[in-house]
């Protein structure tokens, strides 16, 4: 009926209704163009922040779960005395590693959760 022209307005549906499904698509078209912008640019800016370290001078040792405080206090002093060491420190696991991660899926170099570092 539509192609010989003989489909009446009544037909096809209101006017209000077409217009309403037009708007409706392009304010969803506009929100999602919007929100892609967004999401691009909170990525780049993830990505080129200034982490507050070199990340390519880190060391991370793994070290065993059983290890008595004293030795690795001892550890630790060892290690500083190197000329080419400016800090240490020890944590449990890396960021993001271990079984208490709250909910991130980060892994470190993709290995399981491990031991001290």
């Amino acid at each position: 009926m539509a192609l010989k022209r003989k489909l009446s307005s009544k037909d096809a549906g209101g006017y209000l209704t077409r217009m309403t499904l037009v708007i409706t698509q392009f304010v969803i078209s506009i929100v999602l163009i919007i929100g892609s912008i967004v999401v691009g640019k909170q990525l780049k800016y993830a990505i080129n922040s200034d982490l507050g370290f070199e990340k390519e001078g880190i060391v991370m040792v793994e070290i065993p779960d059983e290890i008595e405080p004293i030795k690795l206090e001892g550890l630790k002093q060892r290690i500083a005395k190197s000329a080419n060491v400016e800090s240490i420190t020890a944590c449990f696991a890396s960021p993001g590693a271990g079984e208490n991660n709250w909910g991130i899926s980060v892994k470190f170099n993709n290995r399981p959760r491990i031991g001290r570092f």
